[in-house]
């Protein structure tokens, strides 16, 4: 058993640890120091009520912030007879304020929320780049309806008042157009009907795509056409009509597929001969 004299530098060692651990401990929690609430005067309400009124442009919004802060200003204790009085005095003045502000907010028209709009004389809402015409300026103005124009045969251009289209009857497109400007028109449902007429041996399922018939001097089209059959041995197959390509064909047999392109060699041909027929 060792002896009380060997034991006392550890035990030295011990209460010094505990000593440290004691005062590291006890310097951490002195230092965490709550934090006091801040005290509600009655001088800082006054400011508060002062702010309200200037800085609040709504004043609906501004009697209810008012009404708050008179449940605050009602929940400072007045012990002597000083301060009952300026507590009196400020209840007062935050009670006339809600009354003009409630005044004000009666007689306030209705304030559109949406930037940008207005309202017109006979109360329809509407933006600011509208613009009432009074019966004068429309007069100056006078009828300012689009009208059709078109060239006749001495070249001369003419208004079109019987609004029959003058389209017909020319291989440029309509007879406003000289040759010299781009004019488009959508033949997609007419390029369909006419792929259907030329492969009505086939069993056609669906045909995707868009066919433009585009005038300048002369006609040209403009297609990109997909079209999906079945194919001799019962199979899903596609035909791709590209404009300026040869038709591209997939899954068929070789015989199925110098028949197929036989038979679509001339599909420009005969779609512009419908265009012409047509517009004949």
């Amino acid at each position: 058993m060792a002896s009380p004299i060997k034991l006392l530098p550890a035990l030295g060692t011990i209460a010094v640890a505990w000593g440290l651990y004691y005062f590291l401990t006890k310097e951490t929690t002195t230092k965490v120091i709550k934090k006091k609430k801040k005290k509600i005067t009655l001088s800082s309400l006054t400011k508060k009520h002062d702010e309200i009124i200037s800085s609040t442009s709504d004043p609906r919004l501004a009697v209810v912030l008012l009404e708050n802060l008179q449940l605050e200003v009602d929940g400072i204790e007045s012990t002597t007879d000083k301060r009952r009085q300026r507590r009196k005095k400020l209840n007062a003045r935050i009670q006339e304020s809600i009354a003009h502000l409630e005044a004000e907010s009666a007689v306030q028209p209705e304030q559109n929320d949406m930037k940008g709009y207005r309202i017109t004389k006979d109360g329809k809402k509407t933006t600011f780049f509208h613009r009432d015409m009074d019966e004068k300026t429309k007069e100056l103005i006078g009828d300012n309806a689009p009208q059709r124009i078109h060239t006749t045969n001495e070249g001369t251009k003419k208004n079109d008042t019987t609004g029959q289209s003058s389209d017909k009857g020319s291989d440029k497109g309509s007879e406003w157009n000289n040759g010299s400007t781009w004019e488009s028109k959508n033949y997609t449902r007419e390029a369909k009907k006419l792929v259907r007429e030329m492969l009505s041996s086939l069993s056609i399922s669906k045909i995707n795509g868009d066919v433009t018939l585009v005038m300048k001097k002369k006609l040209c089209l403009i297609y990109d056409l997909e079209i999906v059959f079945v194919n001799q041995n019962k199979e899903t197959a596609k035909i791709c009509l590209l404009s300026g390509d040869a038709p591209e064909i997939v899954d068929v047999s070789k015989s199925e597929k110098e028949y197929l392109l036989e038979t679509l060699n001339d599909f420009e041909t005969r779609l512009l001969k419908t265009y012409s027929k047509n517009s004949s």
